[in-house]
């Protein structure tokens, strides 16, 4: 059994020499006028250099364009952010003022149920906290 392919015959190809990406008559390119004149001086610098700089020419005005494109990125999500009230952040710090006010009263609270109630007592004290504590911590989870 043969494979037979069909080739059509491509259309004739533009000599490189004499294709200009940045001339007119190429069709509009997406680049900015700022990143217009970066291809231009890599161009030029690619004509001073040679070929042999082609990769570190070609790596650095990458570097710049994902450089824009993440800024822009940026400014997108944070315009689309502001529009729809900002993130959604938890902003009372109340985790943090809870877990310092355990550890602030753990302590006194401590020596007086160990005094009073020996280590029984200590336990049910630190019990209570861890508790509280706990359940904090999954009351905030589920928000």
């Amino acid at each position: 059994m043969a494979l037979v392919t069909e080739t059509s015959s491509p259309e004739p190809a533009t000599p490189a020499a004499s294709y200009d990406p940045l001339s007119s008559a190429a069709p509009r390119s997406p680049l900015t006028p700022a990143q217009r004149q970066d291809l231009e001086a890599v161009i030029g610098a690619r004509r001073e250099l040679g070929p042999e700089y082609d990769d570190a020419l070609v790596a650095s005005f990458l570097d710049k364009i994902d450089a824009q494109i993440t800024e822009r990125v940026r400014q997108e999500v944070a315009a689309q952010l502001e529009a729809q009230g900002g993130p959604k952040r938890s902003k009372d710090g109340g985790g943090l003022i809870l877990a310092l006010g355990s550890l602030g009263i753990a302590v006194p609270l401590t020596a007086i149920a160990a005094e009073t109630a020996g280590p029984l007592g200590m336990f049910a004290a630190w019990a209570g906290i861890i508790a509280i504590n706990v359940a904090n911590a999954l009351g905030r989870r589920r928000r």
